[in-house]
């Protein structure tokens, strides 16, 4: 269960995080193009992600949980 919706941003994403992962990666793991990835963080039902300076990161165990949500 998240403490937050899906696709707000993740606070304090300096706090001992491993490596942040680009939109296109994170795109390319779901198999979904980066303007659906767009799409999903303004209508707040893609991953978590983190705003790093206006840019979007992602973590890896959010998209892991992500995936695991969405996966019948």
């Amino acid at each position: 269960m998240n403490a937050h919706p899906p696709a707000k941003p993740a606070e304090n994403p300096s706090a001992a995080s491993p490596a942040l992962l680009r939109s296109a990666d994170a795109a390319e793991q779901l198999a979904v193009s980066e303007a659906t990835l767009s799409r999903w963080r303004t209508s707040g039902s893609g991953p978590r992600w983190i705003n790093l300076n206006g840019i979007a990161r992602y973590r890896q165990s959010d998209l892991d949980n992500f995936i695991e949500e969405h996966c019948a």
